[in-house]
């Protein structure tokens, strides 16, 4: 059952291809025999590989399982003129943004100039880890021909405003505890 937008309220859906304890190779199926009138061993579904000639174990195909290994393949046209990327990102990316949040992320970026796919990903990560997000995080950013690249510094020139508000931010907490301390001695407190 999917639950939550979760395989048994647990798996991420998106995820599903990589876990195997969702995917059961056999299931034992007590009185299967009896259940369909003759003996599961002779059936086509059962497992022709079992060292048992009289098992109850019943071969489940893929598409049945709770986690199928067989993708849904949908076919998008696209319009090479307007389309600019396109991003795949696991749960510990959308578990913290919408999908428009993260196409405007990734537009902003190349905006601001950069031009590093590598770059690029490695933001949405830093910026998801920021928002909170406690999953296993992995990013796929493709370029397509029609992206503009703005001038700017890109990742790094973002990255070095963010430590440099984060040293004025330590700065100014410092400050605040000294000033603090001071008042403190003279008996009031600021």
């Amino acid at each position: 059952y999917v639950a939550g937008g979760r395989v048994e309220g647990d798996l991420a859906v998106s995820r599903g291809l990589g876990d195997f304890r969702f995917k059961d190779v056999d299931t034992v199926l007590v009185g299967a025999a009896g259940a369909r009138g003759g003996d599961s061993s002779s059936s086509p579904e059962s497992s022709s590989n079992s060292s048992e000639s009289n098992s109850n174990t019943v071969m489940i195909h893929a598409d049945d399982q709770k986690v199928s290994p067989v993708p849904d393949i949908i076919v998008q046209n696209r319009n090479r003129e307007l389309d600019e990327f396109i991003i795949v990102a696991c749960d510990g990316i959308w578990d913290v943004q919408t999908n428009m949040e993260c196409t405007k992320m990734i537009a902003e970026i190349f905006a601001e100039g950069e031009s590093d796919i590598g770059f690029i990903c490695e933001e949405a990560l830093d910026i998801c880890l920021r928002r909170g997000s406690k999953d296993n995080m992995t990013a796929l950013v493709v370029k397509f021909p029609a992206q503009p690249i703005g001038k700017g510094g890109g990742v790094l020139a973002r990255r070095e405003l963010r430590e440099a508000a984060e040293r004025e931010n330590d700065e100014d907490e410092e400050g605040g505890k000294k000033s603090q301390r001071i008042d403190t001695t003279e008996g009031s407190i600021s």
